[in-house]
């Protein structure tokens, strides 16, 4: 199964929640309402994982959706 990497740049976030409303198996809000990556590393600047499940158009619309554009889903 091909595997992505999720790459989020919290220090841009404005804490809408998209991204964790579309894809709640990726995404998640921290204790400040900033988002991070499930499971993921994160920093006060970045948050990022690797993924090779079936859920993975989840967090492709939730990167398109996402209206600050700091969303990366990429194939590794």
């Amino acid at each position: 199964m091909t595997k992505y990497q999720i790459v989020i740049k919290r220090a841009e976030c404005i804490q809408c929640g998209n991204c964790w409303n579309v894809d709640p198996s990726h995404f998640e809000s921290d204790n400040n309402g900033i988002s991070q990556v499930i499971n993921g590393e994160t920093t006060a600047e970045i948050s990022k994982g690797t993924f090779d499940d079936d859920k993975i158009d989840l967090a492709k619309q939730a990167e398109e959706e996402c209206p600050v554009e700091i969303i990366l889903v990429v194939e590794v």
